[in-house]
């Protein structure tokens, strides 16, 4: 179920490229677009999906994931062949689509007492990789891992995730970045101080700044 919904919120956002646009209709779930460091909010349970682009679009395009489990096709229980990024490549028929910077318990800002498995280290790999440069579309899919497994202050997850996105754009100034907002955390005990939905409200804020 969790791969289901996840699904329709990245088919929406893909179809998206006319930044110019306010607010695009999505089937549920929040998904902010940061292009160009302009907002772009799904409104929550709204099912008229109008003015989407034709498939077509991707065909020329690199999109690029850098997501945690559900990325890689966890739902909940096991880990499924038919994950996110298989059905976006099936459908959406881009060029190509590189999700091998997904990984289960990735987070944005990692842990102080341990190995960190942050956002930093994921994007020091990508832009040595060679490939980057020819990046279209990059989706960030991080967050809830934080949330459950990270002792760092909600502060300091906006402010990796600003670092991390400014080097991303460095090294390729045309990449397209688009940001997802947690939608669900099935642990009930998490070690963060902060709630699920003041994650999504950081997050909401973050891709809605200038950072």
């Amino acid at each position: 179920m969790l791969i289901i919904r996840l699904l329709l919120i990245l088919l929406a956002s893909f179809f998206v490229f006319n930044l110019e646009c306010e607010v695009v209709r999505g089937y549920e779930g929040r998904l902010v677009n940061a292009n160009y460091k302009k907002g772009l909010e799904i409104n929550e349970g709204n099912k008229n999906c109008s003015n989407l682009v034709e498939l077509a679009y991707f065909k020329d395009k690199n999109i690029w994931i850098i997501g945690d489990s559900l990325m890689i096709g966890w739902d909940g229980n096991r880990v499924v062949s038919n994950s996110c990024p298989n059905i976006v490549r099936r459908l959406l028929q881009p060029n190509s689509l590189n999700d091998c910077y997904s990984f289960s318990g990735a987070q944005i800002s990692g842990n102080r007492a341990t190995k960190p498995v942050d956002l930093t280290n994921n994007v020091t790999n990508i832009i040595n990789d060679a490939e980057f440069k020819s990046a279209d579309y990059l989706l960030i899919a991080l967050g809830v891992n934080d949330l459950n497994y990270s002792d760092n202050n909600i502060g300091y997850v906006q402010q990796r995730l600003q670092s991390n996105i400014y080097r991303l754009k460095q090294a390729n100034p045309n990449l397209k970045i688009m940001g997802s907002v947690s939608f669900d955390s099935y642990l009930q005990k998490k070690a963060s101080d902060y709630t699920l939905k003041d994650l999504q409200d950081a997050l909401k804020a973050f891709w809605h700044s200038d950072y």
